[in-house]
């Protein structure tokens, strides 16, 4: 019997091409009825993310970095949209 799959972890760099990696997990996790968890680790304090990212994940006050979580939550459905549309 093949496992389920409940949980799946998108590790990102927050590159571009980032964005294909999320589509498939995305994807597989619509197709398993699983949870996405995404995670990203800066390597130092030289690490910047690139600019593609750079407004989504500032060094911020909370109330500051809450609303730019909501943006951050709207770009991945707009990823989410774009990947199931097929676009």
């Amino acid at each position: 019997m093949i496992p389920r799959i409940r949980n799946i972890l998108y590790a990102t760099d927050l590159s571009k091409n980032s964005a294909y990696a999320f589509r498939y997990a995305f994807n597989s996790a619509e197709h398993h009825k699983a949870k996405i968890h995404i995670l990203h680790v800066l390597e130092s304090e030289q690490a910047k993310p690139s600019p593609f990212w750079v407004d989504l994940l500032p060094l911020a006050p909370q109330v500051e970095l809450d609303s730019k979580k909501g943006a951050a939550r709207e770009e991945i459905k707009r990823d989410s949209k774009t990947s199931v549309s097929g676009s």
